[in-house]
């Protein structure tokens, strides 16, 4: 999938990689609600010890503009898929990141 996603190939479907991207940034905020309290976030628009509503707010919108945002700037199938293959890698490394602070 991953050499499909980085040569455009036709057989991997974009909203696929949307599908992935969103499972990305739905794990990152599920680890930064689940983290211990004294722990301090490193996003700049949720500040340092952001509480799990505003979280949660912000990965809602995360996921509305991730899904809109392509779609609205009429990007190619294959640029969106690099949109959001690019995005989910980061998710996943945020992720990933929480877990073993």
């Amino acid at each position: 999938m991953v050499v499909g996603l980085l040569f455009g190939c036709a057989s991997v479907k974009p909203n696929v990689v949307l599908g992935v991207s969103t499972v990305a940034i739905a794990a990152d905020c599920i680890t930064t609600v689940t983290r211990p309290k004294d722990w301090v976030e490193q996003n700049p628009i949720l500040g340092r010890h952001p509480s799990n509503g505003k979280v949660l707010a912000y990965c809602a919108v995360s996921m509305g503009l991730n899904a809109t945002v392509p779609n609205a700037l009429k990007l190619s199938p294959k640029v969106k898929k690099i949109w959001w293959f690019s995005l989910a890698v980061w998710e996943f490394h945020e992720a990933i990141h929480n877990l073993t602070q």
